[in-house]
């Protein structure tokens, strides 16, 4: 019977922690007032010339009927670079000359890669950037990162793998695209006239915290490798126990407050913890690679 409740534990979470997630309005099908709902651009920083850097595409998207375009657009004084990125955007001003702030957005899970379409029409020597970055409390944790400095003329899939240097979860996620990314030895130097197209964003194997971390504990990371840490939310006493995919348990501890768990001995895997705690059970799927 463990067995089988296992495999049925493995089926949901498998389904329900690990997934393609949409980003919101990450179609673009949504504008207000020139910007795409949910998004901040640069097109502030140029309203002032009655132009716009970002805009919506409704004659070729890729999905929907709508898709971004922005665009390096040259004003009497400069050029400034077409900027679109999930949060707020501040930046940078080259009237007053005001240093670029970029917040992203609460997120609180992981992901493998970043998903999109494109077309990109850069100028001589520039280049086109697309990125995602993941912040814990302030600090980089994980970030992908990709510069286009070719013409792509038809709509084209960009997978953005994501890495990690942190096993922590985060707390806030920025995407990032700017049309003009300059040269190598040249960062943002914008050349006007140089295009990105963007549709369809999506993150890929998005794993988050489920009940256990809700509830009873906090359990990292997930995916583990030589540990696993416990912090038990209520300060109590706790029994763990891990389960392997065929049911059998290979590890039996009984806690209190926090613990690290020595795992070198697991192979790479799927596995079921099970926290039992003031009457209380929960289960959560972890994997370790």
């Amino acid at each position: 019977m463990k067995a089988l409740f296992l495999l049925f534990v493995f089926g949901v979470f498998i389904f329900s922690n690990t997934f393609s997630q949409e980003i919101e309005n990450g179609g673009f099908e949504t504008w207000t007032n020139g910007n795409p709902v949910g998004w901040d651009t640069s097109n502030e920083d140029i309203a002032m010339f009655g132009v716009a850097a970002v805009t919506a595409d409704t004659q070729n998207p890729k999905e929907g009927t709508t898709a971004l375009m922005a665009k390096t657009t040259a004003t009497a004084f400069f050029s400034l670079s077409g900027i679109v990125c999930n949060g707020f955007y501040e930046g940078p001003n080259p009237v007053n000359g005001e240093v670029e702030t970029i917040k992203g957005e609460p997120f609180t899970s992981r992901a493998n890669a970043l998903e999109l379409w494109y077309k990109c029409l850069p100028m001589p020597a520039d280049s086109a950037l697309f990125a995602i970055h993941f912040f814990k409390a302030g600090e980089l944790i994980g970030k992908g990162e990709f510069v286009q400095k070719d013409t792509i003329a038809e709509w084209t899939s960009l997978n953005i793998p994501i890495l990690w240097n942190s096993e922590e979860f985060p707390d806030t996620m920025l995407i990032l695209m700017k049309s003009s990314y300059g040269t190598t030895n040249q960062r943002g130097n914008a050349v006007a006239g140089s295009s990105i197209w963007v549709d369809a964003l999506m993150l890929q194997n998005v794993t988050g915290l489920n009940q256990i971390n809700q509830r009873l504990a906090r359990v990292y990371p997930n995916p583990f490798h030589h540990e696993l840490h416990i912090d038990l939310k209520s300060g109590s006493e706790a029994r763990v126990s891990v389960y392997d995919i065929s049911g059998k348990k290979v590890i039996s501890k009984q806690i209190s407050h926090s613990e690290r768990l020595n795992t070198q001995f697991l192979k790479n895997g799927f596995y079921v913890l099970e926290i039992s705690s003031g009457g209380e059970t929960e289960r959560l799927k972890l994997s370790k690679n």
